[in-house]
């Protein structure tokens, strides 16, 4: 079975009874309507940017300061002086953005959940970034008695649409699944669709629209959802990201220069974008739209997949919008307008050499410890420390112990592929090993020094002074952390014993937690969360890790509500982590490790 669709999906549209993709590429307050230009090539459908027909599925929005914000404002264009409607306008925005506030905050915590079959949701157009709506003053361009579709920047009513299956197979409360066919059924309107035309909607819909309108009508039109993206676009480069290409030797961009529709005024080149001191604009990266890239998967334009290395590309230059290619007779590089020509097909390789990778973890993990010693200053006068101060220290040895669990896995990996290819006993092997082994030395030295610390100075002063719970939790819980990451790399029964430290360390932190703590606290869901990742990751438990995750995770929903204004950003995050390692942890089949944790 296909994957569920959840909150937060990037999706593309496909309309099953004309054969084309919703889209729209008109981004400015004209002409924003939707239109579907039937292409039977799915994979590589002739767009001028894959995000025109991709939309995120949002939650139903709360519209109703805004909307009594947008009434006031149309009013203030006749009496742009009233006082009284400027009065109004001001409380009204405070209200307005707090609703905004809200939105953002519950969207961010639905993310990630199953839509199913009756759910009404919002569908935000990311070329636009602007929401689907059903208009209820303009008339369709191909039939009066239907409504227009449009995309507009705000929430409202019209922009509420429930899902529904096309067919009987599936009913209300069934999980939404990619590839099944819906349709969509508008909230402002019960019982009308949005639907595509059946003929061409004319120029009247705009400049060169040579597409069929979606409206809203009767009529159902079927869709069929494809999968684009799965979490926030600008976190990661992805089929659809924009780049630049810099000449590391030369130091100068790949660009090119035209408009699209248009002949090229200068095709593919290096530009050298000089730095000149007195000018600061020169010392940052170049922001000319002559520079910028976009990439597509060979496998398909309406595909967001992450790109990794020896992923085979497509380069589309953003302002003629055509794709890079190398002339096959003078093997130079050029821009054409056909997108399936295999020449335009490249593929991405790392460049860098084994010894300059070594060079890299070294540098990486080769961090100053000067704010270690500071704090272990602090910590050693034996006094209780602020909330600041103990962040700091937290902090101070997470990225001193977190850079050399870094190298030590990419050192790992690489020993591994030497040792896999039979080159165990070669030059890179043998580095590999050495290094290795004296990361793992360090990573001893300081987990035992931190472990020493919360014994010696910070648990044990909140222990037998004045109790502050939170603290301790804290505490104890770090000590589990650092028993843990010693039981990542060693073996044998220094394992076994570093793994026993560490579960009774989280076990005396959840005692404190449950008996003092409230379930959303921040402190107790991070130790929840930690905690959970012990018993999946060192003891290969997952049933225990998904027990205590999902425990935690509910106890704390039902009590979010509860969260005092400064906790609930850390209690929302920690939450989202706990419900992703689910999620993971359900699917992950393989056991493949791509958890998270504090």
């Amino acid at each position: 079975m296909s994957e569920s669709l959840k909150i937060g999906d990037y999706i593309a549209l496909h309309a099953t009874e004309v054969d084309g993709f919703v889209f729209c590429q008109d981004s400015g307050s004209q002409n924003g309507i939707l239109g579907v230009k039937p292409d039977p090539d799915i994979q590589h459908p002739n767009l001028p940017n894959p995000f025109v027909a991709v939309f995120q599925v949002c939650i139903a929005h709360r519209y109703k300061f805004s909307k009594k914000r947008r009434k006031i404002l149309e009013q203030l264009k006749s009496s742009p002086k009233d006082v009284v409607l400027r009065s109004k306008l001001s409380q009204t925005e405070k209200s307005a953005k707090a609703e905004d506030e809200g939105n953002h905050s519950e969207m961010r915590r639905l993310t990630g959940k199953r839509v199913v079959y009756g759910q009404v949701v919002q569908l935000k157009h990311i070329f636009t970034d602007k929401f689907i709506h059903i208009s209820t003053t303009n008339t369709s361009f191909t039939s009066s008695s239907d409504m227009l579709v449009e995309i507009l920047p705000f929430n409202s009513k019209n922009a509420h649409l429930r899902i529904m299956p096309r067919f009987k197979v599936k009913s209300e409360g069934d999980e939404i699944h990619y590839d099944d066919q819906i349709v969509f059924e508008s909230m402002k309107s019960i019982g009308q669709y949005m639907h595509v035309s059946a003929g061409l909607a004319g120029p009247k819909a705009g400049a060169s629209f040579d597409r069929h309108e979606v409206n809203l009508s009767v009529r159902q039109t079927g869709y069929t959802l494809f999968h684009f993206s799965r979490g926030e676009l600008e976190e990661r480069i992805q089929g659809g990201s924009m780049i630049r290409l810099f000449h590391k030797e030369v130091e100068a961009y790949v660009c090119a220069e035209g408009q699209f529709h248009s002949d090229i005024v200068e095709n593919v080149h290096l530009r050298v974008r000089e730095m000149i001191p007195s000018i600061p604009k020169t010392m940052a990266p170049s922001t000319s739209a002559i520079t910028y890239w976009q990439i597509e998967l060979e496998e398909g334009i309406l595909l967001g997949n992450v790109i990794t290395w020896e992923s085979q590309v497509k380069l589309r230059h953003m302002v003629t919008r055509k794709y890079l290619s190398v002339a096959a007779d003078t093997k130079k590089l050029v821009l054409i307008e056909n997108g399936s020509d295999p020449m335009t097909v490249f593929k991405i390789s790392p460049v860098i050499e084994t010894e300059m990778e070594f060079c890299n973890v070294k540098r990486r993990h080769q961090l100053c410890l000067e704010m270690v010693e500071h704090v272990k200053t602090v910590a050693k006068m034996d006094i209780n420390l602020s909330t600041e101060e103990r962040n700091l220290l937290s902090v101070a040895y997470k990225n001193v112990v977190g850079s050399r669990r870094h190298s030590w896995r990419i050192l790992s990996s690489y020993e591994c592929k030497e040792n896999e290819s039979g080159n165990s006993a070669s030059t890179n092997a043998k580095l590999c090993q050495s290094e290795r082994k004296k990361v793992e030395g360090e990573l001893k030295d300081i987990c035992n020094d931190i472990i020493n610390l919360l014994d010696e100075h910070l648990i044990k002063v909140d222990g037998s002074g004045e109790k502050s719970y939170d603290s301790l939790v804290f505490y104890i819980k770090m000590k589990g952390d650092y028993y843990r990451y010693m039981a990542e790399f060693l073996e044998g029964s220094d394992r076994q014993e570093m793994a026993e430290s560490s579960l009774k360390a989280y076990q005396q932190a959840t005692e404190y937690a449950v008996e003092h703590l409230q379930p959303q606290h921040p402190i107790r869901l991070g130790l929840a969360l930690n905690f959970s990742v012990f018993y999946y990751e060192i003891l290969n438990s997952p049933d225990k890790a998904c027990g205590m995750a999902r425990s935690a995770f509910d106890d704390a929903l039902t009590n979010l509500d509860q969260t005092s204004d400064e906790s609930y950003k850390d209690s929302t995050l920690i939450l989202q982590l706990l419900r992703d390692n689910l999620t993971l942890w359900s699917s992950d089949s393989d056991g493949e490790r791509l958890f998270h944790r504090l």
